[in-house]
């Protein structure tokens, strides 16, 4: 298939889902970021507000991660 061919379909699938998205904004009644910018990349002031992890949060995680993987060695070592 043809590059070209194919970036024409993504960017006709990629207008469809924009006028989706703008559809069910419009519906909710929330406003497109991306409207408001008109199509360039939004800045931080212009995203929606959003929870950020903060750095104990983001260890507390890792640490039960790290804590996971290592029962998870153990157990393939016993079976190994």
């Amino acid at each position: 298939m043809d590059t070209a061919k194919i970036l024409f379909d993504l960017r006709t699938e990629r207008d469809r889902m924009d006028r989706a998205i703008s559809a069910l904004e419009e519906l909710h009644g929330t406003g497109s970021v991306r409207s408001t910018v008109s199509g360039a990349h939004p800045t931080p002031a212009q995203l929606p507000s959003c929870r950020i992890m903060t750095a104990a949060g983001i260890r507390k995680i890792a640490e039960a991660r790290k804590k996971r993987w290592a029962e998870r060695r153990k157990q393939n070592a016993k079976a190994a």
